[in-house]
């Protein structure tokens, strides 16, 4: 068999599952996007594209990844696309707010949105996203952190 007609086999094989993958991603996107506008009706803030830098409550090498960040009128919600995962902060467990360029040895371009919160267990634990309207997300934990 020519070397051309392998190179091109394999090509075509690593197109498909980029496919495959996309295929699943957009799915899974439409699904949540879906449970989260049935869950959340009247949000006050949607992020469709919010990064996850990662939590303190994990090690350093954590996943980071893209979900769908949501704040309504009693908490913040996040829903990571893959792999799974969902964070919920009610505003009264929110202890500070920052927006520092590095979080967990992470960066990207812009600043992050890093919340800090009472986890689950009593800890601080700090939780990190990187977000388009940061202004407008601080601003609106600012006002439901101080009421």
């Amino acid at each position: 068999m020519p070397g051309y007609l392998v190179v091109a086999i394999v090509i075509c094989c690593a197109l498909l599952l980029v496919l495959f993958v996309y295929n699943l991603l957009v799915k899974r996107y439409r699904a949540v996007r879906e449970r989260l506008q049935e869950k959340y009706p009247n949000p006050l803030f949607v992020e469709f594209s919010a990064n996850y830098m990662g939590s303190t409550d994990q090690s350093l090498m954590s996943l980071r990844g893209n979900g769908i960040l949501v704040f309504d009128q009693n908490e913040m919600h996040f829903e990571m696309l893959a792999p799974t995962r969902t964070i919920t902060i009610p505003y009264e467990a929110i202890t500070g707010i920052s927006t520092p360029r590095v979080f967990m040895g992470r960066s990207k371009l812009g600043k992050n949105l890093v919340v800090e919160y009472v986890g689950k267990n009593g800890e601080q634990v700090k939780s990190g996203w990187i977000v388009c309207n940061l202004d407008k997300a601080v601003e609106l934990l600012g006002e439901k952190k101080a009421s």
